[in-house]
């Protein structure tokens, strides 16, 4: 019995390929089909973590970054989805909390030098916003959530077993147009990826016990 990560993308192009009815069982996905199919699954990975369905298989990351005294700003890690903990690191160890851009706006003397109190994410820019200004040279402690890897030959989907199919179906829907399927098909997959998705919020959500877990779309 496996109970690893054994499905690679490949075989999952292929029943995405099956789904769309471009490719008979048995055989291969040619290059340029599978192409748009992974660039797809990327997409859908990368979006669906953003959105909260935090894969089991990406874990939490922390880093250390450096801070320079006068400078309000930070420049984050490449991979970083969204900031989870900050802490400023010294002599003593001090919590950073998080604040929203209308609270950060709304600080009274923006200019302020010492040691950060509070930081707002500015996700355009990818970097921290921090106040009052340090007033010294010191270290960021950064705990965050990165981003879901692209995926890879010979290697499974960044996903839990149990989403592979459900995956499919998120794939076969954003692919269909590529492949020319007709609208009434189209729709009947955007309904099956709707689906998809609500199933794997529902699964995604933690399991302590053996209670059923209930979920509501509102």
């Amino acid at each position: 019995m496996a109970t690893q990560w054994t499905r690679t993308r490949q075989q999952v192009t292929e029943a995405v390929l099956r789904k769309l009815g471009v490719l008979a069982a048995g055989e291969s996905a040619p290059v340029e089909d599978a192409h748009v199919v992974y660039a797809a699954m990327d997409g859908v990975l990368k979006s669906l973590h953003y959105m909260g369905v935090l894969w089991w298989r990406v874990a939490g990351t922390s880093t250390a970054l450096a801070l320079t005294a006068g400078t309000a700003t930070v420049a984050l890690p490449a991979d970083l989805l969204f900031p989870v903990a900050v802490t400023v690191t010294g002599t003593a160890e001090q919590a950073v909390p998080l604040i929203g851009h209308l609270a950060f706006c709304g600080i009274r003397n923006p200019t302020a030098s010492g040691r950060p109190e509070v930081a707002w994410f500015d996700q355009a820019a990818a970097t921290l916003h921090l106040w009052p200004v340090p007033d010294r040279a010191d270290t960021l402690r950064l705990t965050y959530q990165r981003i879901a890897d692209d995926t890879a030959n010979g290697a499974p989907p960044d996903v839990p077993q149990w989403a592979l199919i459900l995956l499919r179906d998120l794939v076969a829907y954003r692919v269909a147009d590529d492949f020319g399927l007709p609208e009434d098909r189209i729709a009947r997959f955007a309904a099956e990826s709707r689906e998809a998705e609500r199933l794997i919020r529902i699964m995604n959500a933690p399991r302590v016990d053996t209670r059923p877990v209930w979920f509501s779309n509102h």
